[in-house]
């Protein structure tokens, strides 16, 4: 630059006015970002030192499977007729002459089954089925005044003998219960003996009976299943065309219902005996 055009710049400078002073609202604005938010660590960069993940050396445990409540399956009467006869009018009477006769192997066992289910007196005890107290009467004097006898029955006209019954006999251990085609309604755990004399087959709905019965044995309870041998080519036609299942059939469901074999005694020909209890778990 000449001299002459530098005398001329500074004599601009000493003209120009001097800058505005800074804003007091700017100079007190301060802007907040906060805290520096947290970096999720799922998303940082792996270090050197940071293990590699690994699969389980072992797959978890499947759950233990179930077996569903066979009731479930059980949604239709395996025959709606079976108990037809024993609702008509008259029924009871007919049906007692018939069985409380002599020939009739039940019957004429009464005695050693008695003594083969070892009552004491104050046990309680179920008949199931008692039909016209074949059994009802011994049973009750079994297990004594200080005992219980549940005579339970489907039939009404049945339940009204056995009442007519234990009144001549002057019993006041027995107890009538109206069961229904899919309970035996018997309180829980009431009674230490379940007996059923042919009347396995007159279920309509087994699983569901068997179910309430095991609600009804108290611990260390049994129960007595006493039915027709069904053997094609041995049992007599009409054994083959009115009992639906025979023993090994009957222990399948016994088993399916949560109950296990004990013994079977070998105290009749044409029938099978056999003593079962709750299975454990």
């Amino acid at each position: 630059m000449t001299p002459r055009a530098a005398l001329l710049a500074a004599a601009l400078l000493a003209c120009a006015p001097p800058p505005p002073p800074p804003s007091p609202v700017l100079q007190d604005m301060t802007v907040s970002t906060g805290p520096k938010a947290p970096v999720p660590t799922d998303i940082l960069p792996k270090t050197t030192t940071e293990a590699p993940a690994t699969a389980p050396l072992t797959a978890p445990l499947a759950a233990p499977p179930t077996t569903p409540d066979p009731r479930l399956a059980e949604t239709r009467s395996n025959d709606p007729r079976i108990n037809a006869p024993y609702r008509a009018r008259g029924a009871a009477p007919r049906w007692a002459r018939r069985f409380e006769r002599d020939g009739r192997e039940v019957h004429d066992h009464r005695a050693e089954i008695v003594r083969a289910l070892a009552l004491r007196p104050g046990m309680a005890i179920a008949d199931l089925g008692a039909g016209t107290g074949l059994f009802t009467v011994a049973f009750a004097e079994a297990v004594g005044p200080t005992g219980t006898v549940y005579a339970v029955d489907l039939i009404p006209a049945f339940l009204a003998h056995i009442r007519k019954k234990i009144a001549r006999a002057g019993l006041t251990q027995v107890q009538l219960i109206q069961a229904s085609d899919r309970s035996a309604e018997l309180p829980p755990a009431s009674v230490d003996l379940v007996f059923m004399s042919d009347v396995y087959h007159h279920l309509e709905y087994p699983q569901h009976v068997l179910a309430s019965l095991r609600q009804a044995l108290r611990p260390g309870g049994s129960l007595w299943v006493i039915d027709f041998q069904r053997e094609p080519g041995r049992s007599p036609a009409w054994v083959l065309s009115h009992v639906r299942a025979g023993k090994a059939e009957v222990l399948r469901e016994l088993a399916l219902a949560g109950f296990e074999l004990v013994a079977e005694p070998p105290l009749l020909r044409d029938n099978y005996v056999l003593q079962l209890r709750p299975r454990a778990g």
